[in-house]
């Protein structure tokens, strides 16, 4: 039919949809470091699980909102994953929290979420909230990665393909 679009403009519009979802397909993530002991997994799988955290089977603590939807992650910074009869041997030097922006319907509120438990379990565990590069985090870098994620969701909202929605979820999941 004469309507249909030609093949060259549907490989546009994909190539067009691709190059956006690449844009928008951003991870934030801050790592936990031990200033002396390593971390034991009995105490992290504790600070995890009463922060509301849930091991699941890919081997990452998972904290979810109110409504089932995933805010964000905790790893084990090293090589072995978190194994539910496992963590009472475990012992680690650092932890690593990561929020999938466009997964998450609310990126501002899983990052507050994230920092204040990683705030904590630093606290608790004797550790050091840290960047990639492993410079502390100020709060003047939290404030700066607030407003980035919000200017993420909402490119991502304008263009059509809200964070935390169905098609997000299909076109963002691994």
């Amino acid at each position: 039919p004469a309507d249909e679009p030609s093949r060259a403009q549907t490989m546009q519009l994909a190539a067009e949809i691709d190059s956006f979802c690449a844009s928008m397909d951003v991870q934030v993530g801050v790592n936990i470091v031990s200033r002396s002991q390593p971390f034991a997994g009995t105490k992290i799988r504790a600070l995890a699980e009463s922060n509301g955290m849930v091991l699941e089977e890919d081997g990452l603590f998972h904290a979810y909102d109110d409504d089932g939807g995933a805010q964000f992650t905790l790893a084990n910074l090293e090589a072995p994953l978190f194994v539910a009869g496992e963590m009472r041997h475990l012992h680690t030097s650092g932890l690593t929290f990561v929020i999938d922006v466009p997964l998450v319907a609310d990126g501002v509120v899983a990052f507050d979420r994230m920092m204040r438990v990683a705030n904590q379990m630093a606290h608790a565990l004797d550790g050091t909230v840290v960047d990639d590069n492993r410079a502390a985090i100020a709060p003047e870098s939290a404030t700066v990665i607030r407003s980035q994620i919000q200017r993420f969701q909402a490119q991502m909202r304008e263009g059509g393909l809200p964070s935390g929605g169905a098609l997000a979820k299909r076109l963002f999941s691994a």
